[in-house]
């Protein structure tokens, strides 16, 4: 569930598109057509703010976060998509910021998580270099 989220925080913050979220939701749906989870995604998968509150719902009272796994896997995709230069830095700083605003609670304050919330603060000042400083640094604590 924990790529799934992954897949969702990039769609819902403009860094990507609903592609890999609806591909990989419609893959495990079909591997698990009676997963009641699942099946309510798919039926709420257009509306963001509802998939943002099913998905905190199922972390926060049914099944824990795994952040380790979490983590991992949001800050490998979030490498993969910098890396690969699609967006300007300042686009996708700013929608890290966003990002971090779709995070549980308890992982705001939390590193490497936290640097999101503050990952544009240098475009203030004309300060890319500083902005990529922060990436790496958010993209190599798990690794």
């Amino acid at each position: 569930m924990e790529k799934l989220y992954v897949e969702f925080l990039i769609w819902a913050s403009g860094i990507g598109t609903n592609e890999g979220y609806e591909a990989l939701l419609n893959e495990l749906f079909t591997k698990e057509p009676d997963n009641s989870l699942l099946l309510e995604l798919e039926l709420i998968s257009s509306d963001i703010s509802e998939t943002r509150a099913r998905f905190l719902r199922y972390f926060n009272h049914e099944n824990a976060l795994d952040t380790a796994v979490f983590g991992k896997d949001l800050f490998s995709s979030l490498e993969r998509i910098y890396r690969s230069e699609l967006l300007p830095i300042a686009d996708f700083a700013v929608k890290c910021n966003l990002l971090s605003h779709y995070l549980p609670q308890e992982l705001y304050f939390v590193d490497p998580f936290y640097i999101l919330s503050y990952i544009d603060d240098p475009l203030g000042w004309n300060d890319e270099m500083q902005v990529r400083e922060l990436c790496e640094k958010a993209f190599g604590f798990y690794k």
